[in-house]
Order: C-alpha cells, then structure tokens, then sequence
C-alpha cells in the first residue's frame, strides 16, 4: 500500500498535469536563450526594413531579378560531439549515462554567408590553433589536398570569429563576389557583433562603393 507521503505527491502530480492540460501546456525543450525584447522593438524592425530598401534603391537592387545581390553573413560554433540532453532508457532507471569521447567541449567556429537566392558563399571555418604554427604549417605543407577554393581555412586561439578574421572574411570572400556581375551593386547584411567592426571597416566598402547593414541588437532571429 503506498504511503501517505507518496498518495500525496501523486495527487500534486496528477493535479499539475490536469491545470496544465485544461491550460494548453507542455514541457517543451527550450529552443531559443536571449534577452526580451525592448519596448521599441516594432519600431527598429520597421526602421531596419526601410533602410534595407533605401540601400537596395541606392544600389539600383530590383526585386526578385536581383536576388543573388542581397547577401546574409553570421557565424556559429560546432561542437565535435553535440551531447543532447534527452536518450532512450529503460523506464524506472535511476541513472541515465551517456559517454562521450571528450570532445563535448571541442569547438570550430564557421562564417556562413547565403544570398537572398538561396546560393551559398564559401565557408570560412576557424580551428583552435595558433596562426602560422605547426597545425597551419603542416595543412599547407602536407595536406595540400585540403585546401579548396570552395573552403576557407583560419586559425585562431579559442577557434574565435575575432576582427582579424571577420576582416580575412571579408577580403577573400565578400569582396571578391561584389566584385563580380553588377559589380558594386551588392548589399551584406549582418548583426552587431564586436567582430564585425575594425577601424577602417567604413573605408572599406565606401571605396568599392558598396554598402552593408547591421541588424538591430536582440532581432536577429526575426529580420
């Protein structure tokens, strides 16, 4: 016969699901982690939107012929192992194992870059390692068939966008692509992160006469 204690947590149990049944929820897994949005918040999307055109107009971008000359860049972490937090198990098991081969926190970082069309620019991917060292060395000494022109290869300490990598970025996939069909008629679009800032950033684009566009703080994942 149970318990009184145990009758009692059955009863908040069953009690907790019925509220949250008649109230239409569920235990969800968590799919987004940021900061709530500011008050102002309709009125910087809206704002962002009319800038975006104003630069679409300026650079003479008509819509959807000229899909390829809108462009998006962000960069992401990729775990060697990505460890869930949900397995299979046996119901009643008190503990739940998983094994990994210690590469949970083993990371590369990856500058995506994707146009309006749905074409894809190479990939920029940043391994942990030192610039110029050995790893570097020996990719560009030994493992020639690793390079690609499709694949960007950098080395940073942490495996970090940092500026001088957002700038490398820049000058080898960004630039050489605004460079070619309707050239200078190209706009980036990107967020604010401290990466993507260096002193003559600014120079950069105004002296090939192209334009690019930050993303309004904590509205990326709706523009």
């Amino acid at each position: 016969m149970p318990s009184l204690r145990q009758l009692s947590y059955q009863g908040i149990h069953t009690w907790c699901y019925r509220f949250m049944e008649r109230n239409h929820l569920s235990f969800r897994r968590v799919t987004h982690i940021g900061q709530p949005l500011k008050d102002d918040s309709s009125d910087a999307m809206a704002n962002f939107i009319l800038y975006c055109k104003k630069a679409m107009n300026d650079l003479n971008i008509v819509i959807p012929e000229n899909l390829d000359c809108i462009a998006n860049m962000d960069e992401t972490p990729i775990y060697f192992e990505m460890v869930t937090d949900t397995t299979v198990e046996r119901i009643g098991r008190k503990k739940v194992n998983i094994k990994t081969f210690g590469g949970e926190k083993m990371r590369i970082s990856i500058i995506l870059t994707i146009l309006a069309n749905g074409e894809k620019l190479p990939p920029l991917i940043v391994f942990k390692g030192k610039p110029g060292k050995t790893l570097e060395n020996n990719l560009n000494s030994n493992n020639q068939h690793c390079i690609s022109k499709k694949i960007f290869v950098k080395y940073q300490e942490n495996a970090w966008v940092t500026k001088d990598i957002f700038k490398f970025w820049l000058f080898k996939i960004w630039f050489p692509y605004a460079n070619k069909e309707r050239k200078n008629q190209k706009l980036l679009i990107m967020d604010r992160a401290t990466s993507h800032y260096y002193n003559e950033i600014k120079e950069d684009f105004e002296s090939r006469d192209l334009k690019y566009v930050l993303i309004p703080p904590g509205l990326t994942r709706f523009l």
